[in-house]
């Protein structure tokens, strides 16, 4: 389908992956094991999603792809929830 570097969604869940992987940095999660990975797990595959279904040779192929992604970062904003409401992160 394309270039996934020039899809804008893909920038952005970049970025978020990014920024989500700074917020983490230099934390240990001890009260709360594979929590942290597989939040980073989740938020990384949002990005790859994207660029995934980008490789595929229809527009339906792509779609599905993106409900993938789609789907990943829901789960990614219910765990940034819970990481804020357990003190895992700061509110902020």
């Amino acid at each position: 389908m394309g270039d996934f570097k020039r899809l804008v969604a893909w920038q952005k869940a970049h970025a978020f992956e990014l920024a989500v992987h700074a917020a983490f940095k230099g934390r240990r999660l001890a009260a709360a094991p594979g929590f942290r990975g597989q939040l980073l797990r989740a938020v990384g595959s949002i990005p790859d999603n994207l660029a995934e279904g980008c490789g595929k040779r229809s527009r339906r192929a792509l779609a599905k792809y993106a409900e993938d992604a789609y789907a990943s970062a829901k789960e990614v904003e219910n765990d940034l929830i819970k990481a804020r409401d357990l003190g895992l992160l700061p509110r902020t």
